[in-house]
């Protein structure tokens, strides 16, 4: 069927890449026609560049094999291209999954006589429709071949094109053919003969030699005066596009040689691409035709008198035209039971209904119009053909070649062949607009048919000329890609196949042996699965590769599949392992030990837990996909898919070899999918089953993707020797439980990106614990990576860290901390510095209070940059709204010298007010301490300043002091005050803390913005010295009745220089010191500045300015 366009505009000599669009512009369908035809010709040649005429890909090495079933014929399920085009068999049988495409394929082969675009009677019958009947399989030798073509589908051929809720069609789909042939009586062809020498594969292949050229002319009759002047050249007043089609194929006739009238080739035309057509709903006589719809509208329908074609999917498929009946003159429409009267009978049998005259068989019965009628004129308006002579037709038979017939409006066409004795072909076609703008047609010269091109492949020979096919006479003439490498090559020492392996003829474990010995080589193994008996086992090997084809090289067993031991320079890359964890045991599929230079490259490996009868995995058996232990000096794991309970492990269940030592070990761009851990290199053993993992120069886990993972992703806990580090770098971690968990000296955590499970059930992003080193982590970065959508905390740090880096990060929607100290967490430096804390503190525990960062037992650290907002917000859990106990955004206790500027912390607590809440402080800093610096920060109650109120009454932007005792919520730690010292004490330690005697702080430069509220915004206790210096600080108008700006209590204030605004007159500054131990100047205040409970008296009000 044809599709309803304006035009057809490629050309591949234009080169053009795509079509652009527009804005403000028209949209034609022959522009997105053009798109669609470059594209396929782009793919078709690409693929015809690489793979040459004909190809059958190794991944689907059966297809469009001919296999002999009983005395049958049938064709193998997979996929062949032929000239370019991609042709693909989905075969039958049991449906399977095809997990490259993501898609259902039928696994059998299809039986000839099933193909789905080649059908035929199930039972013979007589002419007409012995057209359709089966070929009888008498005239061998056979050559088989495959015939591909591109098909014009519409709704008439397929119903779902129409979408029910519009209720009309609206596309077109072009769909590619493939049918299985043979052509009889080949003698002794073979799949290597040239065309010619096969008799009569010549004339099947060779192309159609039909040509066509268009041109307008006048009829030597007078001139209407309603049509176009004879200038304009096409007079019609329509924009059309015209179809000629050839209906029967055939030869031209021939000046010099008449041919015969059964011979003879016919054309018919359309002028609107013959796309008025409709749907045979029934057939109740010869002679009548109900039709779903008569037509669209006055012209666009089915008339009297008008020629129309009656055809199925079937006679498309086999190449046949329809027949040609024209509409009774008279009453031959009848648009209330759209039916039409034919002038006459359709042949009995071609079109088989049932006793209602419903077609049946699903051939898609329908009919369209084309646009001849009356006596066909030519150039020199005497008559050629007489429609009118019959109310049935084979067509317009094609003039002899240099006549031209008139089609109508001044249209003339002429035929012409290729080559002398050139044939026609039913299907042959083309199409050329015409324009009445400017009475302009497509000029086509000689042009060949637009369509229909068949491509031609040989698949298979059957030598026996009987009419018995067997299995051992089909040849297999069809050519896999990639073609394999002929003669010998120094690249694969041994090759060896599965049917071989699996016969014990020649096995992958005799190929090593024999390698070993050797003292190297390369064994290359072909597509297939290796079954194995026991484990591979690779001992005191050097130079030894091993290669696949691909992932479809598979090497499976139940338990464990190769074990490397004491070898150097082993190579695993391009092949598949699948085994399966034993009852009540850790079993590893792939084990190496003490060896130098291993590498496994684009390496899958799975590992599955074993099953009971009830096909449940038992608990007992853990998975490991690699294990490595001893010595492991420059191992690398690259593009390797790892699936097991664990992806990667140190150290093997034996007590002498359950340790690891690496050194410059890769593990990069790999895949894992991991119940429990990814990589696992343990420190020191907290069960006997885990393993003292040692690290010696680089260790690098870079670029990998994991998923799963229910205790964490990555455990790094060993210890680094001298000089070494490790360095987990540009991963991504979709975990159920922590991301990444480590605990050596020289770790670099870099760039990774950490996803939470959804509902934030998993563990932290980061956690930093203790390892095999008692010093814990000396020289720390962790920087530039994302953690996000966490049920734990961003980082946390639970170990001693010497010198430690932790910059720009981002920590998003966590239900901890972004930044967390407890347990055993120190330090003695810390820069924490330009990172993103957003959306943290949402865990619904209403007993914990909430912290934002945590920093406890540093000895000296800088918190700069960093943005932290939208810190514990209000959540609701079954309808009811959660009550905080208070928190921090920034807390930090037992520290020495700390400084804290150029942070913005916004939105620190929930943003309504709730009944009986904590104390939210968005910094607060516990006594004891040597120093603190509060500088250029910007803290605001809201992310909106603008909107500051509404919030909890007891908030403050800054506290410094001891613990506060009001409703006060859980923390990780506690205080104890003794005598001479403090105790820090958390989960798991007690630390000894130095009381500081003369602790100092300097708070100076910040921007501090609240509403009113029952606390100081600003409260400062329990220091010697205390600098509040060059602050601006604003207390809105909403929520209760406000105290003062700031409450500070010092042995010695200076407050100096600051901007106060607070509601009315209310008092701004509390200040609390013996006179003579204050500094008071330069203020500016909304209201009164109090001393020791009285207003400032006059001489420090002349230095200060009151009241604005």
């Amino acid at each position: 069927m044809s599709f309803d366009c304006s035009r057809f505009s490629f050309r591949p000599w234009n080169d053009f890449l795509g079509v652009v669009m527009q804005q403000g512009r028209v949209q034609l369908d022959a522009d997105w026609n053009e798109w669609v035809a470059e594209l396929a010709r782009r793919l078709q040649a690409g693929s015809l560049d690489t793979f040459g005429p004909a190809v059958v890909p190794r991944e689907t090495p059966n297809g469009f094999r001919i296999a002999v079933q009983g005395q049958g014929l049938a064709i193998g399920p997979g996929r062949i291209y032929v000239d370019g085009l991609l042709a693909e068999n989905h075969g039958t049988g049991p449906i399977e999954w095809d997990r490259q495409l993501a898609e259902e394929a039928g696994s059998d082969f299809t039986p000839f006589f099933e193909q789905p675009y080649l059908p035929f009677n199930d039972l013979t019958q007589e002419s007409p429709g012995s057209v359709f009947n089966r070929p009888s399989f008498d005239g061998g030798p056979y050559l088989v071949y495959v015939d591909v073509w591109q098909r014009e589908v519409t709704y008439l051929q397929s119903r779902e094109l129409v979408e029910k809720a519009v209720g009309v069609d609206t596309t077109g789909r072009l769909q590619t053919v493939w049918q299985v042939k043979l052509l009889e009586n080949v003698e002794d062809a073979t799949c290597a003969s040239r065309d010619d020498e096969v008799p009569g594969w010549d004339a099947i292949v060779r192309p159609s030699a039909a040509r066509l050229t268009t041109s307008t002319g006048e009829l030597p009759d007078a001139p209407n005066p309603c049509l176009p002047p004879p200038s304009a050249g096409y007079k019609g007043l329509e924009n059309q596009l015209y179809r000629v089609e050839i209906h029967r194929g055939g030869a031209q006739n021939d000046t010099h040689h008449r041919v015969a009238q059964g011979d003879k080739a016919t054309f018919k035309w359309s002028r609107d691409n013959a796309t008025v057509a409709s749907r045979v709903s029934a057939i109740p006589t010869p002679t009548t035709i109900v039709v779903e719809s008569v037509g669209r509208d006055g012209y666009l329908r089915f008339s009297n008198g008008d020629w129309i074609e009656i055809l199925d999917d079937w006679h498309e498929l086999h190449g046949l035209p329809g027949v040609l009946r024209r509409i009774r003159a008279g009453g031959g429409v009848d648009d209330a039971t759209r039916t039409i009267t034919l002038e006459a009978a359709l042949p009995d049998g071609l079109f088989p209904v049932d006793a209602q005259g419903v077609p049946v068989g699903a051939r898609n019965t329908h009919v369209r119009r084309w646009d001849q009628a009356g006596k066909v004129l030519q150039a020199d308006g005497s008559v050629f053909h007489d429609l009118d002579a019959s109310g049935e037709s084979d067509g317009i038979p094609i003039p002899s070649a240099g006549t031209s017939l008139f089609l109508e409006h001044g249209i003339q066409v002429s035929f012409d062949t290729e080559l002398a004795g050139g044939e026609f072909k039913t299907g042959d076609h083309w199409v050329f607009a015409a324009r009445a703008t400017d009475g302009t047609i497509d000029l086509l010269n000689k042009a060949p048919p637009r369509g229909i091109h068949h491509h031609y492949a040989r698949l298979s020979i059957i030598s026996d000329p009987s009419a018995t096919i067997r299995a051992h006479d089909a040849t297999d003439c069809r050519s896999l890609w990639p073609p394999e490498a002929q003669g010998e090559s120094c690249d694969c020492t041994i090759c060896i196949q599965a049917e071989a392996h699996n016969a014990r003829i020649a096995t992958i474990q005799d190929a090593i042996n024999k390698l070993t010995k050797r003292g190297g080589g390369t064994i290359c193994l072909d597509v297939g699965t290796y079954r194995l008996d026991e484990p591979l086992h690779i001992k005191k090997a050097s130079s030894l590769r091993i290669r696949g084809q691909g992932w479809r090289t598979v090497c499976s067993r139940h338990g464990a599949l190769c074990t490397i031991e004491d070898s150097v320079g082993v190579t695993l890359e391009r092949m598949s392992f699948m085994g399966s964890a034993t009852e009540g045991s850790t079993t590893a599929m792939i084990t190496a030990i003490n060896t130098v230079g291993l590498r496994l490259q684009e390496v899958a490996i799975m590992g599955v837990a074993e099953r009971n009868s009830f096909n449940v995995a038992s608990a007992n058996s853990v998975s490991v996909a690699l294990e490595l232990a001893g010595h492991q000096i420059g191992t690398v794991v690259s593009n390797c898919a790892l699936v097991a309970d664990q992806g990667m492990k140190g150290g093997t269940h034996e007590v002498e070899r359950n340790h690891l030592l690496t050194a410059q070990c890769r593990i990069e761009n790999s895949f894992f999918l991991c119940r429990w851990r990814a990589v696992n290199f343990e420190g020191l053993a907290e069960r006997e089953q885990e393993a003292m993992c040692l690290h010696y120069g680089e260790l690098l886990i870079a670029d990998n993707f994991v998923v799963g993972c229910a205790d964490a992703g990555f455990q790094i806990t060993g210890a680094t020797l001298p000089g070494g580090i490790v360095a987990i770098r540009g991963n991504v971690l979709n975990v159920n439980g922590t991301g990444i968990r480590a605990g050596t000296r020289g770790l670099r955590i870099d760039g990774n990106e950490v996803i939470g499970a959804t509902d934030r059930i998993s563990g932290d992003g980061i956690d930093l614990v203790p390892g095999l080193d008692p010093r814990g982590i000396e020289d720390l970065w962790v920087t530039g990576n994302a953690l996000t959508d966490l049920g734990g905390h961003g980082i946390a740090i639970r170990t001693a860290v010497g010198n430690g880096m932790i910059t720009s990060n981002i920590v998003r929607r966590v239900a901890g901390a972004a930044l967390l100290m407890e347990n055993g967490g120190s330090a003695e430096y810390l820069a924490i510095d330009s990172n993103q804390f957003v959306e943290i503190g949402l865990n619904p525990n209403p007993e914990l209070e909430f912290v934002g960062i945590q920093l406890l037992a540093v000895a000296r650290a800088d918190v700069r940059d960093n943005l932290v907002t939208d810190v514990a917000h209000m959540q609701e859990v079954q309808g009811q709204t959660l009550v905080k106990p208070g928190g921090a955004a920034l807390l930090a206790a037992a520290f020495g010298e700390l400084r804290v500027a150029g942070n913005r912390v916004h939105g620190v607590g929930p943003p309504v007010v709730y009944p009986d809440p904590g104390i939210t402080v968005a910094m607060r800093f516990l006594t004891p301490f040597r120093h603190l610096a509060v500088a250029g920060n910007s803290v605001a109650r809201l992310n909106n300043i603008a909107d500051q109120g509404g919030g909890s009454p007891v908030w403050q932007a800054l506290r410094v002091g001891p613990e506060a005792t009001r409703r006060a919520g859980a923390k990780s730690f506690a205080f104890m005050s003794l005598t001479a010292r403090d105790l820090l004490i958390t989960a798991t330690h007690v630390r000894a803390i130095a009381k500081e005697e003369a602790p100092g702080i300097t708070i100076s430069g910040n921007q501090l913005t609240s509403f009113a509220a029952e606390l100081p915004m600003v409260e400062i206790e329990k220091v010697e010295t205390c600098l509040f210096i060059d602050n601006h600080c604003r207390m809105l108008e909403k929520g209760p009745s406000p105290r003062v700006i700031a409450k500070l209590s010092a042995n010695y204030i200076n407050a100096s220089n600051n901007r106060l605004i607070s509601t009315g007159e209310k008092n701004t500054l509390d200040l609390n010191t013996d006179d003579g131990r204050l500094v008071a100047v330069g203020n500016i205040s909304t209201g009164q500045i109090i001393l020791n409970g009285k207003p400032l008296d006059q001489k420090w009000k002349a230095l200060n300015l009151i009241g604005s």
